[in-house]
Formats: structure tokens, C-alpha cells, sequence
């Protein structure tokens, strides 16, 4: 049996909750770089394009028409996007880059269970296929490459600014 004082429930204070930090700073003076099995930059122009600072949190979600009811090939976004010249609203790898230097609380705090593409950088590999950059909040939280051609992306997000 334990003796001492009885404290009522009500006293417990819970842990403050940690303040993230959601500004994303990236250095559009530098090219980001690629990896070595990348061949060609689709849209080199889009490189360096977007503001050097943001809120994550002014970051909207935006989802294929055909994503709100089942699933999309990735390519078929990567062309909706061309077609709308949506891409230099997208983030692109260095976006990804520095979201992922904020650390895996702050990314899934916003996108918990999502995968959030980097579309500004569409790459083609040395086997013809394209492929998109991304960042995931499974596992360890790491950056990641999907294929635009097969990916199939079943009710998740794609990030662009607004």
C-alpha cells in the first residue's frame, strides 16, 4: 500500500505543447541539388522561382479532381498542372528541402499522414521515367522520389502555395 497525501485528478498539469517554428526559408540563389540517377530537369526555369520566405501554414493543399473521389496516376497531375501552368505554384525540391530541415514535428503537425509532392521539380531519370521529389511523415520522415508515370496517390495531398 502506498501512503501520502491524496491529490485530486485535477491538479495534474499537463506538458506545455512545444511552439514550432513554420516559417520556411529557402535560398533561391542556389539550385538545389539532384541525385545522381537524375538525367534531366524538366523545368529548369522554375529552379530558383518563389519567395525566399513563407508561413507553411498560408501552404494550401490542393488534390486532383479525380483524387477526391478514389485515386490518380501521378502523371496525370504532373500534365494538369503543365496544362494550367500551375507548376511555379508548386513547391519544388528545394521547398522540400528546407520543410524538412524544420524537423518531423512540424511537418506533422500540417500534414500527418500525407505525402506532400515537390511537382516545381519533376525530374526524368536515366530510363526515361519521370519522376517527382516528396516528403512523407511514415517511418523516419525523409525525402523521397516517386514516379510521376505509376504512382498511384491514394486521397493524399499535394502542396501548393496560395
Amino acid at each position: 500500500m502506498i501512503s501520502g497525501p491524496s491529490r485530486p485528478y485535477s491538479d495534474v498539469v499537463p506538458a506545455p505543447e512545444v511552439l514550432l517554428d513554420f516559417i520556411i526559408s529557402v535560398d533561391r540563389s542556389v539550385k538545389p541539388s539532384y541525385p545522381g540517377w537524375m538525367k534531366k530537369v524538366m523545368h529548369p526555369e522554375l529552379e530558383l522561382v518563389g519567395p525566399a520566405e513563407y508561413n507553411l501554414n498560408a501552404v494550401g493543399l490542393w488534390l486532383h479532381n479525380d483524387q477526391k473521389t478514389g485515386v490518380v496516376i501521378g502523371n496525370a497531375i504532373y500534365k494538369h498542372l503543365q496544362k494550367d501552368n500551375a507548376l511555379a505554384d508548386c513547391l519544388g525540391l528545394a521547398d522540400l528541402l528546407a520543410i524538412q530541415t524544420k524537423g518531423i514535428a512540424v511537418f506533422r503537425k500540417l500534414y500527418a499522414g500525407k505525402t506532400v509532392f515537390g511537382w516545381k521539380s519533376v525530374v526524368q531519370d536515366r530510363y526515361g521515367r519521370l519522376d517527382v521529389p516528396c516528403l512523407c511523415g511514415y517511418g523516419g520522415g525523409g525525402t523521397g522520389w516517386a514516379a510521376a508515370g505509376i504512382l498511384t496517390i491514394p486521397l493524399s495531398a499535394s502542396a501548393s502555395r496560395t
